[in-house]
């Protein structure tokens, strides 16, 4: 079965049978061996004298770094060592594989097996090896939509307290998300946190019991009942642990030395407030606790006492270092309350660790002692457990930190694009940001600035569409939607749409004029999609300037972009007289693409206050426009053919832009209605507030 790590010494007690670069399983001498040595007899007889209750076969993690092992698993019988070794072949080492630190390895491996021996306390552990957890595995990615790469660690029953009414659901965690899902009465909840969005993690006690409260920058969301809750906890903080971690030494943002300073800032305040603000003031814990911290006290104390501090620091851990470092602090408390400045400070301690220097060994020996003793006395409630959750909240606030410098970046970069305040963009792109599956991990394309490389997927561009909006109404407004993303990700991955070219549509949909608007309607509902680039590219130059230096260096015009079949002046009708436009700068569109323009304007308005009146309008413009592009039937055509030009008449059902905007400003009911954006008074501060409200539904 499966046991919660211990690290282990090896001994001559065991043979191995199998090994890989990562696991061990042996087997205990003396028993199911085909021979039989010296080592063997004696081993058997040991165990047969002394009536050890010592497992036949066991299972051990080595770190890929050192020496240091720990055991996971033990078991009498063989078939049931042989199936755990399976399991660790078939769900482990692919993963562990494209994992390159150490340290996040053994992290893994640790909360990995943690997880399995909470779930076996109460499961049957071949259900959770098998049919159970593969099930649970695929729900997990249906569910969630999650990439078959992400891997399924555990999955826990709970509730989700939604105010005071608890939603019976399960939580599944993974490498990087935590997840909860309730169906029941046909009412869903479907929840996604990324563990780098976690702000704080901590149990709570809330209205019937104790939960785990996980707040992000947006949310707070409380999980309780729980069949082992500390258990459960300790698992969710070493998963958020592993991901801030990887996070940060991927982004070269923050160092573990760096924690120091922080946490002997946090012990100060608990233990000895009053010198806590003193401290602050003077900022000199990050000078003291490294000095002393990195070097264990070479630096400031004489060898012979340092060999004290290295010799309990190797027995009880990093919790030593703080021990001793609250009590130099408080010995030394009134005279740090007195002092001026940070030099003052400095030169105080100095002095008094200068004292451990006296040349009377036995005097040196017992300072040092008495300085032991009394850290254990007064702080002996340090423990490595609250150390590394301090340590935690330390790296998820410096990885909230990056998020915040990434809003500030997407908001000052955008900014002269659109006509959002930087506030507005900063609250679009965190939800941009919310519902795209990219992490700061990932967004780290050395060519671009960080937030152009998130993007979401059409099916989450959707649910943007429907809260954020305003043209997320009428009949088939899925449709339009549609159009528009087809149109805004054309120089985009496939299926994909970036910030950049997200929020130019939006600013366009929420600020701009009825030309502007009447364009992305109008190219949008072209079929030929190297059109739809060419045009697109000519109007949102500025756009693609900023994300490739190399639009810069073409200088593209208007002018020298427009095919030549496209220069002729094009005809308008007004009041029964035909009169001629310029030539057009954008393709033309012809008579199926025009009939689906209109029906999806006819779409877009119905449902509105006054629908008729509009319904009234664009039956006009549309009438006008379809006689117009009868007239162009017989109108001559310039056509390049062998670098001479010919006009040529073509029997084709044509009109360009102009045609369509002069016609349609000729309906003043239909501008107002667009420039009002649909006559909603419903503000984009507001559908935000209510897409924070629902998400969680």
């Amino acid at each position: 079965m499966w046991v919660k790590p211990l690290q282990i010494q090896i001994s001559g007690f065991w043979s191995t049978d199998r090994a890989n670069p990562y696991f061990i399983l042996q087997r205990r001498r003396g028993h199911d061996e085909r021979r039989s040595g010296l080592a063997t007899l004696l081993v058997a007889t040991i165990d047969t004298v002394l009536d050890n209750k010592i497992s036949r076969y066991r299972i051990l993690y080595k770190r890929p770094d050192a020496e240091i092992y720990f055991l996971i698993a033990e078991t009498d019988k063989k078939e049931d060592v042989e199936e755990h070794w399976k399991w660790i072949e078939v769900n482990m080492m692919p993963t562990l594989e494209g994992i390159d630190v150490a340290d996040d390895i053994s992290d893994f491996v640790q909360w990995k097996i943690k997880s399995l021996c909470t779930e076996a306390a109460y499961e049957d552990i071949g259900d959770i090896e098998t049919e159970k957890f593969k099930n649970a595995t695929k729900k997990f990615h249906k569910v969630f939509n999650m990439s078959m790469d992400e891997k399924l660690v555990i999955y826990y029953s709970c509730s989700f307290w939604r105010g005071r009414v608890p939603r019976q659901g399960y939580l599944y965690l993974s490498v990087n998300y935590l997840c909860f899902y309730s169906g029941l009465l046909g009412k869903e909840i479907t929840i996604v946190i990324k563990f780098t969005d976690i702000i704080s993690l901590e149990r709570v006690h809330n209205i019937v019991s104790e939960t785990i409260r996980i707040c992000t920058r947006l949310h707070k969301y409380h999980f309780g009942m729980f069949r082992k809750l500390e258990e459960t906890f300790q698992i969710m903080e070493q998963i958020a642990n592993f991901a801030a971690k990887k996070l940060l030494s991927q982004k070269g943002a923050f160092q573990e030395e760096d924690h120091f300073p922080a946490v002997t800032n946090d012990y100060c305040k608990e233990y000895i407030p009053e010198l806590y603000d003193k401290l602050e003031q003077l900022g000199i814990a990050a000078c003291i606790s490294l000095s002393w911290f990195l070097t264990l006290f070479v630096c400031v104390m004489p060898f012979e006492s340092v060999l004290y501090v290295i010799d309990i620091f190797f027995y009880d851990g990093i919790k030593v270092l703080f021990q001793l470092a609250l009590t130099i602090l408080n010995e030394n408390r009134h005279r740090l309350l007195a002092c001026q400045d940070d030099g003052d400070a400095i030169m105080i301690l100095t002095t008094y660790l200068d004292q451990f220097n006296d040349d009377n060994e036995k005097h040196e020996e017992k300072q040092i002692i008495y300085l032991i003793k009394k850290s254990y006395t007064n702080y002996n409630g340090i423990n490595e457990e609250d150390i590394n959750r301090l340590r935690l909240k330390h790296r998820l606030k410096v990885v909230q930190s990056m998020r915040e410098s990434l809003l500030q970046s997407a908001a000052k970069n955008t900014l002269r694009f659109t006509k959002f305040n930087e506030r507005e963009i900063k609250n679009i792109f965190y939800i941009f940001n919310d519902v795209s599956r990219i992490s700061l991990t990932e967004a780290n394309d050395p060519r671009k600035l960080a937030y152009e490389t998130y993007r979401i997927h059409r099916d989450e561009y959707l649910i943007l569409c429907k809260y954020l909006s305003p043209w997320y109404i009428g009949e088939q407004p899925e449709s339009l939607a549609n159009k528009l993303f087809d149109l805004f990700n054309l120089n985009v991955q496939p299926d994909q749409i970036d910030f950049i070219h997200f929020i130019r549509l939006w600013s366009i949909l929420w600020n701009e004029d009825f030309k502007h608007k009447l364009i992305i309607l109008f190219l949008s509902h072209l079929e030929d999609e190297n059109k739809r680039k060419e045009a697109f590219n000519i109007l949102f130059e500025s756009t693609s300037a900023h994300r490739s230096s190399s639009v810069n260096s073409e200088n593209i015009s208007l002018e020298s972009s427009i095919s030549t079949n496209e220069q002729m002046p094009s005809l308008y009708i007004e009041n029964g007289e035909i009169t001629y436009l310029k030539p057009s700068q954008l393709p033309l569109m012809n008579q199926t693409e025009f009939i689906r323009l209109c029906k999806s304007i006819y779409n877009l308005m119905t449902g509105a206050a006054n629908e008729e009146n509009l319904f009234r309008a664009l039956a006009t413009s549309s009438t006008l426009l379809l006689k117009m592009g009868e007239i162009c039937k017989s109108s001559p055509r310039q056509v390049e053919t062998n670098d001479t030009t010919t006009n040529e008449m073509e029997n084709e059902w044509i009109i360009n832009f102009e045609q369509f905007e002069a016609t349609m400003n000729a309906e003043t009911c239909l501008v107002t209605w667009f420039e009002n954006n649909n006559g909603n008074n419903l503000s984009l501060e507001k559908r935000i507030h209510n897409y924070l409200q629902d998400i969680q539904r």
